[in-house]
């Protein structure tokens, strides 16, 4: 996760990060001026979320329902 934020960040891209966890802190501690850090978002509203984006990379459930 690291190796690909550095990545982004090179692409001078807006980023927003959702999600929890382990890492949230030490993301919002390194990162938390240079993207959005989100760490929640019901799944039933997913949708309303990212039709925002041009693009979403994910691997949570709720993510993938909203957007099939």
């Amino acid at each position: 996760m690291w190796r690909i934020l550095e990545r982004l960040f090179l692409c001078s891209v807006t980023l927003m990060l959702l999600g929890d966890g382990e890492a949230f802190w030490k993301v919002s501690d390194r990162y938390g001026s240079d993207l959005t850090l989100i760490n929640h978002i019901p799944c039933h509203s997913m949708h309303n979320f990212l039709h925002h984006f041009d693009i979403v990379a994910s691997a949570g459930r709720g993510a993938l329902e909203a957007l099939a």
